[in-house]
């Protein structure tokens, strides 16, 4: 059970490093330029910096930082591949895709519901 924890707290805060990233580029609506990507790139080191600190939540660190990698090998910070990407930031990169694509559907779903009680 203590895993399921461990995994849990360790998914709630693996974006933390975005706390360093300015909210005009977190909210902005439109595509980022090519700086405003790297700034939201470094959320992975800083939030890795960070949740490395946190003793009683082992490897969230290591979750933070590398839950942006790409079993392919084209992810940041680093350019990880396979099994080499840490296991916990394997987990976070899932969950954080299924929650994304919930969010989109759930968007999508509301707009077109919005568009059919208009007409």
């Amino acid at each position: 059970m203590y895993i399921c924890y461990w995994i849990y707290y360790i998914a709630l805060l693996h974006d933390y490093g975005k706390i360093g990233v300015p909210d005009n580029i977190l909210g902005k609506p439109g595509r980022l330029t090519n700086e405003e990507f790297e700034i939201i790139k470094s959320h992975t080191v800083r939030g890795g910096e960070i949740l490395s600190r946190f003793k009683s939540l082992e490897n969230a660190g290591e979750g933070a930082l590398y839950h942006h990698e790409k079993y392919d090998g084209k992810g940041y910070p680093s350019g990880l591949s396979g099994e080499n990407i840490p296991l916990i930031a394997r987990m976070i990169c899932v969950a954080d895709s299924l929650m994304l694509w919930t969010q989109v559907v759930f968007i999508e779903r509301t707009y077109h519901m919005n568009i059919l009680l208009k007409n």
